[in-house]
């Protein structure tokens, strides 16, 4: 009699394997179930499977014991049969705990012949196992806590650490209420790991959408399925771009700015520079600015008293400095000329 039909080695459901010659399945299932496809040999008999902790050659394998499906187990220990028929494609491997594993299945006829599992493409058919339960650990770089931006995207950068293989990191944030972050997250991105490694350096740039104060977090996902999450970054403050209009009278005795989007800020302080018939003026204040969305000035380039105003002859380099300032003491600064 000749050797059992080819019959192919598959994952639970199944579905193929993502490369059928090597088969790298990465489970958080310390008991993974393996499942193949049954062989088409009309003198078919049973399956036998051996396990091993590193990958062997067939030469080698040969001269190694080949345990039952019946009774026989890793290591050879005994573990409990199925409870399906003797026919049953399926086996719920022992407790083998973390590890990486190289499974084989053979189907014997009953004449004793045997044959090893095939891939799709003839190939003899190691599955290679990782079996891991524990998570990732990430780290956030930067941002630190308590900082402030305005405009430029906000980087968030770090490093997640894995026993076998990071597969991706979820970015995500909420809103920072003064005291604590809120519990519901939004995404942010999802960053995949180009290689398979243990060791993930990432990075991101992040432009929130409106001014406000926020919260980051992230979370590693191995290629087992086991995710954790980071430390948060609490209270980044983000300041979309005030806009500052400047203009004036065309006597230049009136000098307006117009300063909108402040309301993430709590003071503006204000410094108009000019020159006056040769001499160097100038006007500066502060303005709390109290929740205010936009702020609107009238500077006056005279000298006024009760009877009335004077004007320099020539006023031009017409220059104002805005500075504001947010509650952390971030301070941003938008300057016009005229």
């Amino acid at each position: 009699n000749t050797n059992p039909s080819n019959f192919s080695l598959q994952t639970a459901g199944g579905h193929s394997p993502v490369n059928p010659l090597q088969g790298d399945i990465y489970t958080n299932d310390s008991s993974p179930l393996m499942e193949w496809a049954d062989s088409a040999d009309t003198n078919f008999d049973h399956y036998e499977y051996v396990v091993y902790t590193t990958d062997v050659d067939s030469q080698t394998e040969r001269d190694m014991p080949v345990c039952p499906i019946w009774g026989c187990g890793y290591n050879g220990a005994n573990l409990n049969p199925p409870t399906s028929p003797l026919t049953s494609s399926f086996y719920q491997a022992g407790n083998t705990g973390d590890g990486i594993y190289f499974w084989r299945v053979y189907a014997f006829d009953k004449a004793g012949n045997r044959t090893l599992s095939n891939a799709a493409s003839g190939n003899n058919y190691t599955w290679k196992v990782v079996i891991d339960t524990q998570p990732p650990s990430t780290t956030i770089s930067t941002p630190s806590s308590d900082i402030s931006f305005t405009t430029d995207p906000i980087t968030i950068s770090g490093q997640s650490t894995d026993n076998r293989a990071i597969n991706t990191v979820s970015l995500s944030y909420t809103t920072f209420n003064g005291t604590s972050c809120d519990s519901t997250y939004l995404p942010i991105d999802v960053l995949v790991n180009p290689d398979v490694s243990s060791s993930y350096s990432w990075s991101h740039n992040w432009t929130p959408s409106i001014s406000g104060k926020y919260c980051v977090k992230a979370s590693a996902t191995d290629h087992a399925g086991n995710s954790e999450q980071s430390p948060v970054v609490e209270n980044i403050f983000y300041h979309v771009l005030s806009q500052l209009q400047l203009t004036s009278t065309d006597d230049k005795h009136t000098i307006s700015f117009d300063i909108s989007d402040v309301s993430s800020f709590v003071s503006l302080d204000y410094k108009l520079t000019y020159l006056a018939d040769g001499k160097d003026e100038g006007l500066e204040g502060v303005i709390a600015i109290n929740g205010s969305i936009q702020i609107v000035r009238d500077l006056s380039t005279g000298s006024c008293s009760t009877d009335g105003c004077s004007f320099p002859t020539e006023i031009k380099e017409i220059k104002l400095q805005i500075i504001l300032t947010d509650d952390m003491g971030y301070k941003s600064q938008l300057e016009e000329s005229l």
